[in-house]
């Protein structure tokens, strides 16, 4: 198969640029703003709105191997705290999106990945009201609410697209050189100073980012449905404090976390300014990804424990 990663440069898309090809063996070209990034498969546009260069750049790659399937992983994930900012977010994250899919309209593609994010559904779930994917929309941050329109919008145009559009919405995807708060948390593993998060008990669905680059060949592959909307994640829940035992074993050899009361730690949090940050680690969020394991065929490549000892050790 032929693939395009959008967003080749970034950690989803980096990974599956490279894995596609050296593991899959599917010939991949990527698309990207970063200019570092340029290379033989890889095309740099420096204003991805600009029509005309990003259509050139997606048609010199379609005529050179007509392209089967596009993986849009671009996009911002930042926190935003800005108006200017938040205007910027909906411009690249909703409109931006709806830009190439209709670029891609133009040439004979079969699917079009669209890279979501659980997040639309909401950022916590009780353990016996997991989501799945039939659970409605509730954003409750100004990025995945983007997501969340993001979504909606390529739905209603499924009917004017001559392609399947397939949307993922993966949880934290951990794995090396991953941003955000796993980058944060592997750098105070890394320290040999032991660290007080073994009495978080709630379970929280993830994926590594091995699984989620099988999973998206997989379905690229063998999907002949016009439209899927697919949660999908490791099928392993692990509470915070197993994940956090099993990367710092994976680091040192042995665990350095250890149990501290809940109640303390959280005023120590609150006392540093980090009460988000406290909720993320301590609220539950349990995706049940039955229906997509049914309606795909896929299973899970790998535990996460076996992923973290074979990346970390």
């Amino acid at each position: 198969m032929n693939f395009l990663v959008l967003g080749s440069s970034g950690f989803i898309g980096s990974y599956l640029f490279d894995n596609l090809q050296k593991v899959y063996g599917h010939s991949t070209n990527g698309i990207s703003q970063n200019p570092s990034a340029n290379s033989r498969n890889t095309y740099y546009v420096s204003n991805l709105f600009d029509d005309d260069s990003t259509y050139n750049a997606i048609n010199t790659i379609n005529k050179k191997n007509p392209i089967d399937c596009v993986i849009y992983c671009s996009g911002i994930a930042h926190q935003i705290h800005s108006h200017f900012c938040e205007k910027k977010l909906f411009s690249i994250n909703v409109d931006l999106v709806l830009k190439i899919s209709g670029l891609c309209n133009r040439i004979n593609i079969k699917n079009f990945i669209f890279i979501s994010s659980i997040g639309v559904l909401g950022d916590l779930t009780s353990e016996s009201y997991p989501f799945n994917n039939y659970s409605r929309h509730n954003p409750s941050n100004i990025y995945n609410h983007s997501k969340c329109l993001a979504e909606n919008k390529l739905l209603k145009k499924i009917n004017d697209y001559n392609y399947n559009i397939i949307i993922i919405r993966p949880p934290i995807v951990y794995g090396k050189n991953a941003k955000g708060n796993f980058s944060t948390l592997l750098d105070l593993l890394k320290t040999k100073f032991p660290l007080p998060f073994g009495s978080f008990h709630n379970y929280r669905s993830m994926i590594n980012i091995e699984n989620l680059c099988d999973f998206i060949e997989h379905i690229a592959r063998t999907n002949s449905s016009k439209q899927m909307v697919l949660n999908i994640s490791d099928g392993l829940d692990l509470t915070y404090s197993e994940f956090f035992n099993c990367l710092s074993s994976a680091i040192h050899g042995s665990s350095k976390v250890f149990k501290f009361p809940l109640p303390l730690l959280k005023f120590l949090f609150f006392i540093v300014g980090k009460k988000s940050y406290y909720y993320k680690l301590s609220n539950p969020l349990i995706i049940d990804i039955s229906q997509t394991l049914k309606l795909t065929g896929w299973s899970p490549k790998i535990s996460p424990q076996a992923f973290l000892k074979k990346h970390y050790k």
